[in-house]
């Protein structure tokens, strides 16, 4: 399964089941379910379900913003189109799982080999 990396921040609010859109510069086709892993971390901290990827406007962002959490307006966003990766069935580990992080990854990592161990890890 292929793991999302994200900053301790935003993954504590999606954990905390408050953030359910995770706000990127670029599309994903990738659906269902991904691990959550803290950046700089090299531990998985969770799963979650990708169901949808939704192109924003001004008015979608400003309209949804507690769903994605960010206090600041579109303006300050740094992407020049702005995705809204909508996130459903967030399940936070009891214990993180450690994994090797590859060099050079920085949004995902791909095929992490520990789905043994991680079902090991009931929620």
């Amino acid at each position: 399964m292929d793991g999302l990396i994200i900053k301790e921040k935003w993954l504590r609010l999606i954990l905390s089941g408050l953030k359910s859109w995770e706000i990127r510069g670029s599309r994903t086709k990738k659906r269902g379910t991904i691990y959550l892993i803290q950046s700089g971390s090299s531990h998985i901290m969770g799963q979650v379900d990708i169901v949808d990827c939704i192109e924003l406007t001004k008015e979608r962002y400003e309209k949804n913003r507690g769903k994605h959490c960010i206090e600041a307006g579109w303006e300050s966003l740094p992407y020049s189109v702005p995705y809204a990766w909508v996130l459903e069935n967030c399940v936070q580990y009891q214990k993180p799982i450690p994994y090797k992080h590859p060099q050079g990854a920085v949004i995902w990592v791909k095929g992490i080999a520990r789905e043994r161990e991680v079902e090991q890890h009931e929620v």
